[in-house]
C-alpha cells in the first residue's frame, strides 16, 4: 500500500520540489521503506514505498526507463508471465524479475492509454509523459486501490491519499453536501466520483484520467461483462476449473514470504484458506500464513464465527489469532480514549476494534487476504429455476434439485415463495421510513428522500437473459466504499489487503456458470475442497449477524459522546434534538435506525476535526 502523489502545473510553472517533498513526507505512514521524489519541469511525482512482493525488493520510485517518462504506483500485477510475453511481442523486452511498477511503465510505453486494458491486478498509478506533456492515471477494475484528484486553477494534484491532497495550500476545504447526505443516510458515500470535499474528486473504479494542455478527461475503460450463453461443462469440469482459477488467483497474491488471512466462519474465506493449504502441499508456495478472526460475542452473544474459524484453522494447520470486542465502548478505543475521525466521514461508533486489529496484523505481516467479493460472485439466482423450466430443461433442473437435496438434506431454493408473492402482488421489499433526524431543508435541497427511495428500490442492471443477472448486478454495484475501508488511510496500518475473489479470471468464468445448481447456497465453493474443510462449515447455511452490536452497547449503558452537538455546522444537516444521548428504549427502536444513530454523531466529530475543534468532555461536564 505504497503512497503516491503527482503534481502538474498546467500553466507550465516549474514544480515546487520543496512543496512536493513535504506532501510526500505525509505519505510516510503508508510506506516505511523509503521516500523519493522527482521534479520534471512543470510536473513532479513522489512516493513512499511499501515492499510486499519478492520483486519489489529492488523497486525504486519514482521510476523512469528513459528519464523522460516517469511514474509512481501502488500496484500488484497478476498473470505477469502473460503480460511479459505480450510486452516482448510489442518490442518491450521486460525482465522476468522486474517489479510490477516497471511492467506497467513498459505497458504504457508499448500501448499508451490502452495499457490498462491489458493489466490484471490491483493498481493506482500516475504517469508523467514528458515528451507529450501529458499526465495519465488509472485505477483498477473494482477500486481496490483508491485514487483522488483535484484541479484548482492551474494546479492538478493526484494521490491515493485524500489527506495528502488536502494539505496542498491551493486546495479548498469546502465540504460536498452530496457526500454528507449519503453518509447520513447509509453510513458511507455511495457516489463513486465524489469525496466529502467539493474540490477533490474520486477517480471511480475502472476509470482512467488524462490531462494534456490543461484539458482533463476521465473515462471508463472496463465494465463487468454480460454473458447470455452459459458454459456447457460437466460437473467435474466446473469444479476443477474453479479450483484451478482459485489457486491461480491466490498464488498471484502470495508473492512473498509472510501473509495473513481474515478468517470467519463463512465459506468465502474458508475456501481461500483451503486453497493456500492446497498450494503448500503442491509445493506451489512456501508462504507462512496466519489466520486472524474477530470474536464478536461481547457485543453479539450468539455469534459463532470465531469458533467455526478456529475449527478451520485447526483442520488446515494454520496458526490462529482471535481478537475480541471485549473492553471497547462506543466511540472509544481499548484505552478509553476518543476515536479520532478519518479523512472522510465514517461511522466511528464501533470502529476502534477494527483499527487495532489491522495494526496488530501489520506488526507481523504486510499482506492480508480477505473473502470480500464472495457475496457478489457467488450470488444465487433462485428464479433461474423458473427460467430453465420455461426453456424446457425440466429433467436437468429436476436432477440438479434432487442431487442438491440428497447431498444437503434440504430442499433447494427454487424461488417458489418469491413467485407466490409476485402472483399475490405482495411487496418483496418495503422502503424503510426516511430518517426523521435529518434537517428538512438540507433533505429538500439535496433531494435526499429521492436518493433514499432509489437506494432501497429493486434494481435490475443486467438483462433478464443474462446467465447470472443478480451476480452481474451485484458486481456492477459500488464496492469502492467497502474495499476502501481496508485502506491504510482508514486504518493507519501499512497493510496491503488483497481480495482473491475479485480476480477478473474467476469473475469471468463464474459469470458464465449457470446459477443452478452451482450457486444454490454457494454450493460450488462448498464443494471445492470437501476433504479439507470441516463438515460443520461445509454444510452450514449462510446466516445474518446473530445480533445487533449497537443494541447491546446501548443496553449495557454506552452513551453518545458528551457535547457532540456543539459544532455549529452539524445543525445544517441534523436535527440534534431528535437523537437521544442514550436510547433508553433500545429494545423498542427499529434495528435499522438504531444501527444508524451513530452516523450524525460521527459527522459532527468529523466536522470538528476539520477546524481542530475537538470537544473536551471534562470541560463540557463542568
Amino acid at each position: 500500500m505504497s503512497g503516491i502523489v503527482a503534481i502538474l502545473n498546467t500553466d507550465v510553472a516549474p514544480c515546487d520540489a520543496a512543496g512536493l517533498r513535504e506532501l510526500t513526507q505525509t505519505l510516510a505512514f503508508r510506506g516505511p521503506d523509503g521516500i523519493g521524489i522527482e521534479a520534471c519541469g512543470e510536473a513532479g511525482l513522489g512516493a513512499a514505498l511499501l515492499r510486499t512482493t519478492d520483486e519489489s525488493v529492488v523497486e525504486a520510485q519514482p521510476l523512469s526507463l528513459d528519464d523522460q517518462v516517469w511514474m509512481v504506483a501502488d500496484c500488484r500485477i497478476d498473470d505477469r508471465a502473460t503480460l511479459i510475453a505480450e510486452l516482448c511481442s510489442a518490442g518491450r523486452p521486460a525482465r522476468a524479475a522486474a517489479p510490477d511498477v516497471e511492467l506497467i511503465l513498459h505497458a504504457y510505453l508499448a500501448w499508451g492509454a490502452r495499457c490498462v486494458e491489458r493489466l490484471l491486478g490491483d493498481f493506482a498509478f500516475v504517469i508523467w509523459d514528458g515528451p507529450n506533456r501529458t499526465l495519465f492515471a488509472a485505477r483498477d477494475h473494482f477500486g481496490v486501490k483508491p485514487l483522488f484528484y483535484a484541479q484548482v486553477g492551474g494546479l492538478l494534484i493526484v494521490s491515493n491519499t485524500l489527506s495528502c491532497i488536502r494539505r496542498h495550500p491551493k486546495v479548498p476545504s469546502e465540504v460536498n453536501e452530496a457526500a454528507i447526505g449519503d453518509f447520513l443516510l447509509f453510513g458511507r458515500n455511495g457516489l463513486p466520483a465524489i469525496t466529502a470535499f467539493r474540490h477533490i474528486q474520486r477517480l471511480p473504479a475502472a476509470h482512467r484520467l488524462r490531462c494534456s494542455e490543461g484539458v482533463l478527461r476521465v473515462e471508463r475503460y472496463w465494465q463487468v461483462p454480460v454473458y447470455e450463453e452459459p458454459f456447457h461443462l460437466q460437473r467435474g469440469e466446473v469444479e476443477e476449473r474453479f479450483r484451478e482459477l482459485l489457486r491461480t488467483a491466490v498464488s498471484d497474491r502470495l508473492r512473498g514470504r509472510v501473509a495473513a488471512i481474515e478468517l470467519s466462519g463463512g465459506v468465502d474465506s474458508t475456501s481461500l484458506a483451503a486453497t493456500v493449504f492446497d498450494l503448500r502441499r503442491r509445493n506451489a508456495t512456501d508462504v507462512s500464513l496466519t489466520a486472524w478472526t474477530f470474536d464478536s460475542r461481547p457485543l453479539v452473544p450468539g455469534d459463532r464465527e470465531s469458533d467455526l474459524a478456529r475449527l478451520t484453522a485447526l483442520a488446515l494447520g494454520i496458526p490462529h489469532v482471535c481478537r475480541s470486542y471485549e473492553g471497547y465502548l462506543l466511540f472509544r478505543d481499548a484505552a478509553g480514549e476518543r476515536v479520532l475521525p478519518r479523512s472522510e466521514p465514517q461511522d466511528l461508533g464501533l470502529i476502534a476494534p477494527g483499527l487495532d486489529w489491522s495494526r496488530s496484523i501489520s506488526a507481523s505481516s504486510r499482506v492480508l487476504l480477505t473473502g470480500q467479493g464472495g457475496d457478489g460472485v457467488f450470488r444465487g439466482q433462485p428464479l433461474t429455476a423458473r427460467e430453465l423450466l420455461q426453456r424446457g430443461r425440466w429433467f436437468t433442473t429436476a436432477g440438479d434439485a434432487v442431487s442438491y437435496a440428497l447431498r444437503r438434506c434440504e430442499l433447494p431454493p427454487l424461488g417458489i415463495r418469491t413467485a407466490v408473492k409476485r402472483l399475490a402482488r405482495i411487496p418483496q421489499l418495503s422502503v424503510p421510513p426516511f430518517p426523521l433526524w435529518i434537517e428538512p431543508e438540507f433533505a429538500r435541497r439535496d433531494c435526499l428522500e429521492d436518493r433514499w427511495h432509489d437506494w432501497w428500490a429493486p434494481r435490475q442492471d443486467a438483462p433478464s437473459t443474462t446467465v447470472r443477472p443478480l451476480a452481474t448486478q451485484s458486481l456492477r454495484g459500488s464496492w469502492g466504499p467497502i474495499l476502501e475501508g481496508y485502506d491504510a488511510e482508514r486504518t493507519g496500518a501499512p497493510l496491503d489487503v488483497r481480495h482473491p475473489l475479485f480476480d477478473l479470471r474467476i469473475i469471468d468464468f463464474l459469470l458464465q456458470v449457470p446459477a443452478i445448481p452451482w450457486f444454490w447456497n454457494k454450493d460450488l465453493p462448498r464443494r471445492a475442497y470437501p476433504g479439507l474443510v470441516p463438515a460443520q462449515l461445509r454444510n452450514r447455511r449462510k446466516a445474518p449477524l446473530a445480533g445487533n452490536p449497537w443494541r447491546t452497547a446501548f443496553e449495557r449503558g454506552d452513551c453518545l459522546p458528551a457535547g457532540w452537538q456543539s459544532h455549529p455546522s452539524v445543525h445544517r444537516y441534523v436535527r440534534c434534538e431528535r437523537i437521544p444521548e442514550m436510547p433508553e428504549s433500545a429494545s423498542k427502536v427499529d434495528d435499522l435506525h438504531l444501527w444508524a444513530i451513530t452516523y450524525p454523531v460521527s459527522l459532527s466529530l468529523w466536522l470538528q476535526s476539520l477546524t481542530g475543534e475537538h470537544t473536551d468532555e471534562r470541560r463540557t461536564d463542568e
